[in-house]
């Protein structure tokens, strides 16, 4: 099998040890594995992102509830237990980056994405990281095997999206032909 050209320079393109500091949370999913007579399967049944001011992304509807407000996107243990037996494999995983005023165009705030790919964190890590705080966080691994160590967290400091659209969508319907597990 070939790599192509950027495959290969990713494996190494994390430096070890790197702390960021009063960074903010870029993104949170939860991706899932499955096989069936299909066919082996990973997709996410939540990916979240600030886009400008707007939380965007996409949610299961069989366990949208994970989604309470902007700032409070938490997985309690019922909704882990479910996804635990339903699926044979999945994880928590959050991005995190910089805010950086893009003060040449339009004065609003980008992000810089400094650690993507997400790195695979805890549920209790998951749901401790908000949209809006400010993390000191260190980084290690590679591109593939990504780590992230929260080394301390600032509720709210940062401004957060101020809007949300997070679509709710049925997963059994958006991959029917797949044989998904029911959540």
């Amino acid at each position: 099998m070939a790599v192509g050209p950027g495959i290969a320079g990713c494996v190494t393109d994390r430096r070890d040890g790197e702390v960021l500091t009063d960074a903010v949370l870029t993104t949170k999913r939860i991706r899932v594995d499955w096989e069936s007579a299909a066919g082996s399967f990973r997709t996410h049944v939540l990916s979240a992102y600030p886009d400008q001011s707007t939380l965007r992304g996409t949610v299961a509807a069989e366990i949208d509830d994970v989604v309470r407000s902007i700032d409070d996107i938490r997985v309690p243990e019922s909704v882990d237990d479910r996804l635990r037996s339903a699926f044979d494999d999945f994880a928590y995983a959050v991005g995190v980056g910089h805010e950086d005023a893009d003060e040449e165009d339009t004065g609003d705030e980008t992000i810089t994405f400094d650690s993507a790919p997400p790195s695979t964190v805890s549920r209790e890590q998951f749901n401790r990281l908000q949209f809006g705080d400010s993390l000191d966080v260190r980084l290690s691994g590679t591109s593939f095997d990504p780590n992230l160590e929260l080394l301390e967290r600032n509720e709210g400091r940062h401004d957060g999206p101020t809007e949300m659209v997070i679509s709710s969508r049925d997963f059994s319907d958006v991959h029917s032909g797949r044989d998904p597990p029911s959540i």
